[in-house]
């Protein structure tokens, strides 16, 4: 992985087979808690109490990046005012990558669920033309409007 940057704040990834020797880094500060780097993966040291966690989660997020993420989502080509919109958006710190995963993220998870209720709906669809066995409408909506009464109930509405 030579080259690699991990973030603006961590320093270069140097391959020694490629690069040569790692190149003396100045020193980095990840966090209030988190451990300090010099530059290479073994060389944390401690910077709070926290710091045994903070850094640990820091690595598995690095290595999660590094050795995990082996595929490429295809560019996408946007008007101006929709990327403006996006730059807009986007939380301090995080980058449009991050947020791209996380809508790419969040509508895979929301059609597997649109595609197991489809599924569900099937099968009970063949379950009442095999056993032509149901409830009525009136009473499904009653038992929700009662459920429905209830919650407002708790929420004191």
């Amino acid at each position: 992985m030579p080259g690699v940057w991990l973030s603006p704040q961590v320093t270069q990834i140097n391959d020694t087979a490629v690069n040569g020797p790692p190149l003396p880094a100045p020193r980095t500060q990840f966090g209030p808690n988190l451990p300090v780097a010099n530059g290479s993966f073994g060389a944390f040291e401690p910077a709070g109490p926290a710091s045994f966690a903070m850094g640990f989660d820091f690595v598995v997020h690095l290595q999660y990046d590094l050795t995990m993420k082996d595929a490429v989502i295809p560019q996408v080509r946007v008007e101006s005012e929709l990327r403006a919109s996006l730059d807009a958006v986007l939380r301090p710190g995080e980058t449009l990558t991050e947020f791209v995963e996380g809508a790419v993220r969040k509508a895979v998870e929301y059609r597997r669920v649109q595609t197991d209720f489809a599924s569900r709906c099937e099968a009970s669809l063949a379950e009442y033309e095999r056993t032509v066995a149901s409830i009525p409408a009136a009473q499904v909506i009653a038992k929700l409007e009662s459920k429905l009464a209830k919650r407002r109930k708790q929420l004191g509405g």
